[in-house]
Parts: C-alpha cells; sequence; structure tokens
C-alpha cells in the first residue's frame, strides 16, 4: 500500500482568501471574504485544515497557488506562504491561474459547459477576463487571459460566465 498523495492548494488573488488540501481524490477546504484583511490568518487555515485531515507539513507532496491576475498585495502574501512552506517540507511547488481554477470549478459543477468566461474585477474600470474550454475534464485556455475594460469583453459565444466582474 502506497501513501496518499497530498496536495495543499492556496489562492489570495480575489476578495476569498482560500486554502484546499487534497488527500488522493478526497478534498478538504476553507474560505473567507474579505482576502486582504485575512490574508494575514493564511498559517491559521492551512494549520486548521492540516489538523482535521490528521497531517503534519511534512506530508505534503506539492503545493499549488493562484498565480492571478488579482490583487497584488494578496498574491505576495499567499505566494509568499507557499514559498515558506515549500522550503520547510522540500515539496515542489507550482502556479495556476486562477481564472483557470475558478473556470475548473464552474466546469466540474456544469459538466455540459463547453466554454465557460470568467470575469473577475480589476477596479478602476477594468476586469480580468478568461476563456476557457474542457478538454479531457481540464479546463483549457480557449484565449490568453487579459485585462480590458467591461465594454469589450465579448460574451456571446460562452455557455458560463462567472466571476465578480460579470455585473459590471
Amino acid at each position: 500500500m502506497t501513501d496518499p498523495r497530498v496536495l495543499l492548494a492556496i489562492d489570495t488573488a480575489t476578495d476569498v482568501c482560500s486554502v484546499a488540501i487534497s488527500v488522493d481524490d478526497h478534498v478538504e477546504s476553507e474560505a473567507r471574504s474579505g482576502a486582504r484583511s485575512e490574508a494575514r490568518s493564511l498559517p491559521s487555515m492551512v494549520d486548521a485544515l492540516l489538523d482535521r485531515l490528521k497531517l503534519d507539513s511534512g506530508q505534503i507532496d506539492g503545493l499549488v497557488f493562484g498565480a492571478g491576475p488579482g490583487s497584488f498585495t494578496g498574491l505576495r502574501i499567499g505566494i509568499a506562504l507557499v514559498q515558506g512552506m515549500a522550503l520547510g517540507c522540500g515539496a515542489p511547488v507550482a502556479g495556476i491561474s486562477s481564472l483557470r481554477a475558478q473556470a475548473q470549478a464552474a466546469r466540474d459543477a456544469n459538466p455540459a459547459a463547453n466554454s465557460v468566461l470568467v470575469a473577475n474585477n480589476a477596479y478602476m474600470n477594468e476586469i480580468y477576463v478568461g476563456r476557457y474550454r474542457p478538454s479531457g475534464g481540464v479546463a483549457v485556455e480557449s484565449a490568453p487571459d487579459r485585462l480590458i475594460v467591461p465594454q469589450d469583453v465579448e460574451a456571446r459565444d460562452a455557455d458560463l460566465i462567472i466571476g465578480d466582474g460579470v455585473s459590471l
């Protein structure tokens, strides 16, 4: 029997700060709104999940962070925690587009969707937009993530439109 594969993921790119731990196919997660103020509590969120799963940081096989686009300060805090943990436990690190992660979650919840448009508020009358399509059960980029003004969004071909910038 082999040991379970343990992955830790952190995303601090938006106003929701989230931490998830995957042990093989089982996922436990915690999210808090107001990421800019809650980001200081990231270590306690990680510790709480590790305790809940009866794991310690030395059992982490890999770390994943939301690489944005998003809040510069939030991204720095999340990436710094992941880098520190990687040094401590010797696990490899991978960055994933935060828009892609949102598209994947939406696609998992709506398997019939053939295209997902993610629109997140970038403030100052701009939005981060990502377009994704499924390929083998995974959301893959169908157009590069970009920063645009809301009136330039083309959403006609999207089966799902998600994100906190949709209202713009």
